[in-house]
């Protein structure tokens, strides 16, 4: 469980953690809370949630 792992990195910093992230968990399931998208775009899946709802996937 990941919550805003990359909030508070700059670009550089985020796609490093990004790809420790890819090569790593390869094969494993992860769930991720965020609010930049971009964080997560290579997701299999993509849930939104809006006050405990999920409003669109």
């Amino acid at each position: 469980l990941l919550d805003e792992t990359t909030s508070v990195l700059d670009t550089a910093a985020e796609q490093l953690v990004q790809v420790a992230l890819q090569r790593g968990m390869k094969g494993r399931t992860i769930i991720a809370i965020v609010h930049r998208f971009k964080s997560i775009v290579d997701a299999d899946e993509i849930l939104v949630f809006d006050q405990g709802r999920i409003i669109e996937s």
